[in-house]
């Protein structure tokens, strides 16, 4: 009778386990799912924002983009670049501080942002891994590139960097007939090295007559010493002047 016992509690225990286990993955597979969910849901609302009266208004460029897409019910801003793009809380990143201005000012369209920050990938990698057929396929009114300046000028030479540069826009502008591109260069930085670098792809998309967005001459002397929400700001205000004027 004691074997019996002993047999059905070590029986017990071993079902009692199998059911926890099953429970536990069960459990673990509902969670992965959830994110999965949110991780999908946050592209198109990644955040509720105060609605905000715009100081700008509507003109310039954003306004002749916004009029030959009128018909379209959505406003698709993107931003791509390197992680300087999204270098902050992300309610205080450039991107996420151009879109509740956009929303004011195109009050009659749906505004979505899509921002795609390579990381630390070069403009060589960003052309091998795709980045540019993602662009590609959003089809954005207006695209914002910061040209991948802060990963290029520490392992590529300058003439390597410009040669991707070209690439990347003549697919963009193939592609995107109807996109408004503009370049803007990532904060400035007390490297000679980038210094010259970003100096002379300014010179390059000058030559090329690509729109280049220069947010430096907005910047006080000692710009290291901002803090990094500053930068955004600043470089949100120049963008709005340029959309704009």
């Amino acid at each position: 009778m004691r074997k019996i016992m002993y047999y059905a509690i070590i029986l017990t225990s071993i079902i009692i386990i199998f059911l926890g286990y099953f429970h536990y993955e069960d459990k673990l597979a509902t969670i992965a799912a959830d994110a999965e969910d949110i991780e999908l849901e946050l592209p198109s609302e990644p955040f509720q924002e105060e609605e905000v009266e715009s100081q700008y208004e509507l003109g310039g460029l954003l306004e002749e983009v916004a009029k030959q897409n009128e018909e379209e019910e959505e406003f698709l801003l993107m931003v791509i670049g390197s992680s300087a793009v999204s270098s902050t809380e992300e309610d205080s990143s450039m991107p996420q501080l151009l879109l509740p201005q956009f929303k004011t000012l195109l009050p009659t369209q749906n505004v979505a942002l899509t921002v795609i920050d390579v990381q630390e990938a070069t403009s060589s990698e960003v052309l091998a891994n795709n980045y540019i057929e993602k662009v590609i396929k959003n089809n954005p009114d207006l695209l914002v590139i910061e040209p991948f300046l802060l990963n290029d000028y520490d392992q590529l030479s300058i003439e390597d960097s410009l040669e991707n540069l070209e690439t990347v826009m003549s697919e963009l502008t193939e592609e995107l007939s109807d996109t408004l591109i503009v370049l803007s260069p990532p904060h400035p930085l007390e490297d000679d090295k980038y210094l010259r670098f970003t100096d002379k792809m300014k010179a390059f998309a000058i030559e090329q007559k690509y729109l280049y967005a220069d947010h430096w001459e907005a910047w006080p002397a000692k710009a290291n010493e901002l803090p990094k929400e500053k930068w955004h700001s600043i470089w949100t205000d120049y963008l709005m002047d340029f959309f704009v004027n």
